[in-house]
């Protein structure tokens, strides 16, 4: 049996006389048994004073939040901070209820307090509130466009298997994009100058393939011209679904799926419709005046090319807002380059691409959604969209009537070939 006594220096501090092979804590103003173990006795003695330290070494406020005492070695313990847990000694009762009115329970405060945001200045709130009410939505619009393109990839090579019996061109030359023969394109849809008003190729035989030779409105389909002119004005647009091979369709779809649909989730399908389409056509408008008359187009390059100009022009007013502009503007330029270098190669219509890039840079000042960093800018962003529909109003009326004028445009603009070839093996006489 341990006897125990208390300390002079602290009343409620209790530790053992003696030692003994059992351990009983007494509690020394009642002489209840508190607790009873076969520990030594030293163990609890040390046991006390490590929590006694532990609550000296404990500030008021997590005090507060220490748990109640529970049953067992120390539940007659005093847990400062505790309301209503109070020792079990009447003496110091008293003395723990002044002790805890100095220190009035307080409500925790609210979580909401620890996270609360540093103030924005004006600006920064203003275009914070703008981003806060911008919907975002799924790619639906591209990937029905995509999908539409596949399918007649698929046609085409189904369609030149029927007129030459082969599924890819491999004669006079072998197709390198994986695709059907030119006749077979403008069969389907391609924009062929001859289909879609009158030329010098009218009432002339032309070698369709591998079945000789055969009549324009034999060669263009879509029931013919019906005795009249050739009319097809819709080779502005079905050119954008078609695409000269597999190749073909896989490198456009690359940047297609890709940053197409993250334009579409900021600009939504309806206005990705109205930029994707405008591009193509004006591509194909802009191509049907300057490119050569007799070869046909396809692919939505141009309308791609359209996407990079709306990129570009989103990147120039909302520059402050990008982290790095410097470095995106760079990669848009090197971008471009290499694409508008690509098309100088031989049977790629450039003129298309440039088309393209012309209507989506204006067409995107319409379309684009815009964040205001401040009164004026928001006032020059709306006179931006003004301009942008009226030009592209006009890139449009000027085209198709140039078009169907039936003028040349080497007439006045001999040099404007360049853009399409460059005169090296003789690449522009070749096809002009």
């Amino acid at each position: 049996m341990a006897y125990y006594k208390k300390r002079n220096d602290d009343p409620d501090r209790i530790i053992p006389v003696e030692e003994s092979s059992s351990s009983t804590i007494l509690d020394t103003s009642s002489g209840q048994n508190l607790y009873n173990h076969t520990r030594s006795d030293e163990e609890y003695a040390r046991q006390l004073y490590r929590e006694d330290h532990q609550l000296q070494q404990t500030n008021y406020s997590q005090q507060r939040q220490m748990p109640p005492p529970q049953p067992g070695f120390l539940a007659s313990a005093d847990y400062p901070g505790q309301a209503g847990y109070y020792s079990s000694r009447p003496q110091q009762q008293q003395q723990q209820q002044q002790q805890y009115s100095q220190y009035p329970m307080q409500p925790p405060p609210p979580p909401q307090n620890a996270y609360t945001l540093p103030l924005l200045d004006p600006k920064q709130a203003n275009i914070q509130k703008q981003m806060a009410k911008r919907r975002y939505w799924a790619p639906w619009f591209i990937r029905t466009v995509s999908l539409a393109q596949l399918v007649l990839v698929i046609y085409s090579l189904y369609r030149n298997s029927q007129l030459t019996g082969s599924w890819i061109q491999t004669k006079p030359y072998f197709n390198w994009l994986i695709g059907p023969a030119p006749e077979t394109l403008i069969n389907i849809g391609a924009r062929f100058v001859p289909c879609m008003h009158s030329t010098k190729m009218l009432n002339q035989p032309i070698v369709c393939g591998n079945q000789g030779t055969c009549s324009l409105e034999e060669l263009c389909g879509f029931g013919g011209f019906k005795g009249g002119e050739p009319n097809q004005w819709f080779r502005f647009i079905t050119p954008i679904f078609l695409h000269g091979g597999v190749l073909h369709y896989l490198i456009n779809m690359t940047y297609q799926l890709s940053s197409g649909s993250q334009m579409e989730r900021d600009m939504g399908p309806f206005r990705m419709a109205l930029l994707y389409m405008i591009s193509g056509i004006g591509g194909f408008i802009f191509g049907g005046n300057f490119a050569p008359q007799n070869l046909p187009s396809v692919g939505a390059s141009g309308a791609l090319f359209g996407l990079i100009g709306c990129q570009l022009v989103d990147l120039i007013q909302h520059w402050s807002l990008y982290p790095n502009p410097c470095g995106e503007l760079f990669k848009m330029i090197i971008l471009l380059i290499i694409n508008f270098a690509i098309g100088l190669l031989p049977s790629i219509d450039n003129f298309a691409h440039i088309g393209g890039f012309v209507c989506g840079v204006f067409t995107a000042f319409v379309l684009l959604p815009t964040v205001h960093t401040s009164n004026t800018d928001k006032w020059v962003k709306r006179l931006l969209m003004v301009v942008g529909l009226v030009v592209v109003v006009l890139l449009f009326w000027l085209g198709l009537k140039y078009f169907y004028s039936g003028e040349d445009p080497s007439s006045f603009c001999p040099w404007c070939k360049y853009f399409s070839c460059l005169p090296i093996n003789n690449w522009c006489d070749a096809v002009y």
